[in-house]
């Protein structure tokens, strides 16, 4: 099954997604590895459609993903109403879209608890990334880390968007914790992707 995906991929995609291109690619071969169920969430759903080079449509890419794994499911927030209405339109049941603040959200939806059987995977793209003052972003998405850090497995990748080594992009604060800590790098181009941080 997961061939139809690749297929989608490597034809309709990646030719697509210009800076992207990839590292997705590192991410969906890393999840290919991972255990079923697999569940994926999302901080900042898609906005526009068939934006591939600007933004990456990691929705798109995760709906089509999950529909090709037995159990996988996709959870995904973002603040603003009208981009949750447009996000839901677009995507499969596999997907579940939420509407509220990332942090917040995520701090909620981790007083679940997890199940230690199942893989997770976290993408982080929340808040635009302001290249002459990343700080804020940055600061922003090591939040939303610490808020889902109680489902962290060790296995659990981690990817921020928009996170360039140079110029800084808003992954930089959890890539120092994450360098500070040991935890291992999958890869650093325009995405930082880690696992490990627990």
């Amino acid at each position: 099954m997961l061939n139809d995906f690749w297929r989608f991929f490597s034809q309709e995609a990646a030719p697509q997604l210009a800076h992207r291109a990839a590292t997705m690619r590192q991410l969906f071969e890393y999840l290919d590895k991972l255990a079923d169920p697999l569940i994926i969430v999302e901080t900042g759903s898609l906005r526009t459609k068939n934006n591939w080079a600007g933004d990456g449509q990691s929705t798109i890419l995760f709906d089509r993903y999950a529909q090709q794994r037995t159990g996988c499911l996709v959870h995904t927030v973002d603040l603003d109403p009208a981009a949750s209405r447009q996000c839901r339109a677009l995507v499969s049941d596999r997907v579940q879209v939420h509407t509220g603040d990332a942090i917040a959200w995520l701090h909620h939806f981790a007083q679940r608890g997890a199940d230690p059987a199942t893989s997770w995977c976290f993408y982080l793209d929340a808040y635009d990334v302001d290249w002459q003052n990343p700080y804020p972003a940055a600061a922003h998405h090591l939040q939303e880390l610490v808020a889902l850090s109680p489902l962290l497995q060790a296995d659990s990748l981690v990817v921020v968007d928009d996170s360039p080594k140079q110029p800084r992009g808003k992954g930089f604060l959890i890539a120092d914790y994450a360098q500070a800590i040991g935890a291992t790098t999958l890869f650093h181009d325009y995405q930082l992707g880690i696992t490990g941080l627990r």
